[in-house]
């Protein structure tokens, strides 16, 4: 308060005199009330900016996700949608589209060729899913030996047969397997195992040995390198307290090692199970004709597959695409029940 007025008697009398006192008391009252809402307004606004960064905050992770879900609805949950809308018609090459509802469905039940492909895939699922998880684990186990040489460089070795592309891996492999120039054929009839060259891609069990090999080689490393990753994630110093206690190598495998890559046994099973369902370029390769063609199925349907067959009934010289699509929507239901399965039984709790 000025000393004008805090010297002068406030009276009620005084100020109503005194016109210069009356002013001053005035003014002071307003630059107070002036100050005050100042003071009020600047609350007012950092309550708006904050409410506005609080918005914003909570806004970001949906436009940051944006992008993604553009691609996501463009390039996979869009055609999904449409696969599942043409496997209900009859839609082929120089004919009209109708409407059959589940006809298409139906038939699959009936039809030689999908059963057939449907056996051959379980049988390649029962047989390399456990056998290339085993193999994974042997192999992971040996490159975190603190006691391997070299270690870097076979992990480098291992991967190596995952970056091929799968027509390559199966030109090797054709190479490999050959009937008569073959590396395999010769090594076995030199050791006297065999009287005759095996014919590999023209029976049907030398043909489902070759096609597990050729998935076992070409995966092993890849799944590995999650094993590698699990194992060095686990904390020494349990394996150090289980040495102090005299615990052996195969102990601590099977009470420490196993129990604690349950979450890796559980995503490489998953992995392994629908790579398998997915096999397709590899085949195609190794099946290949002499004549640029292919045989589709390899020897007697032996190595027919679901995505085979989708893609031979999608792009056969009378192409079928309203049956071919029933046959991938009937596939990926057949995975999805099958990879739920396989997750149960490797993510089981003892």
């Amino acid at each position: 308060m000025p000393e004008s007025i805090r010297n002068w008697r406030l009276t009620d009398k005084g100020i109503r005199k005194n016109t210069k006192a009356r002013a001053a008391v005035e003014l002071y009252a307003a630059t107070q009330m002036l100050k005050k809402r100042k003071r009020l307004m600047g609350k007012v606004g950092e309550i708006e900016r904050n409410k506005k960064r609080r918005i914003g905050a909570r806004q970001f992770p949906y436009i940051a996700l944006l992008p993604y879900f553009i691609i996501y609805l463009t390039f996979s949950a869009f055609p999904l949608i449409a696969t599942v809308g043409i496997s209900m018609t009859d839609w082929t090459i120089g004919a009209d589209i109708n409407f059959v509802g589940l006809k298409n469905f139906l038939t699959l039940f009936t039809d030689k060729r999908f059963l057939t492909s449907l056996t051959n895939i379980f049988l390649f699922v029962i047989v390399i899913v456990p056998v290339e998880i085993l193999l994974g684990l042997i192999i992971a186990s040996m490159l975190t030996n603190k006691k391997m040489v070299g270690k870097n460089v076979f992990r480098v070795i291992n991967f190596l047969p995952y970056l091929l592309i799968p027509a390559a891996a199966g030109v090797i492999f054709g190479q490999f397997f050959g009937r008569q120039t073959g590396i395999i054929n010769r090594v076995l009839m030199s050791l006297g195992m065999l009287k005759k060259p095996i014919f590999w891609t023209g029976q049907g069990v030398p043909a489902r040995i070759m096609t597990i090999l050729i998935v076992l080689w070409k995966y092993c490393g890849y799944t590995s390198l999650f094993f590698i990753a699990g194992i060095t994630n686990i904390d020494t110093s349990i394996y150090e307290a289980a040495d102090l206690d005299g615990i052996t190598p195969v102990q601590k495998m099977f009470k420490i090692t196993l129990p604690l890559l349950k979450p890796v046994m559980k995503f490489v099973g998953l992995t392994t199970t629908i790579n398998t369902f997915q096999l397709f370029d590899e085949l195609v390769m190794l099946f290949s004709t002499t004549n640029g063609g292919v045989k589709v199925g390899g020897p007697q349907n032996s190595v027919l597959t679901p995505i085979w067959l989708m893609y031979d009934t999608a792009f056969s010289n009378v192409p079928r695409y309203g049956y071919a699509a029933a046959i991938a929507v009937a596939t990926f239901i057949v995975i999805s029940l099958v990879s739920f399965v396989v997750g149960k039984i490797t993510g089981k709790e003892e």
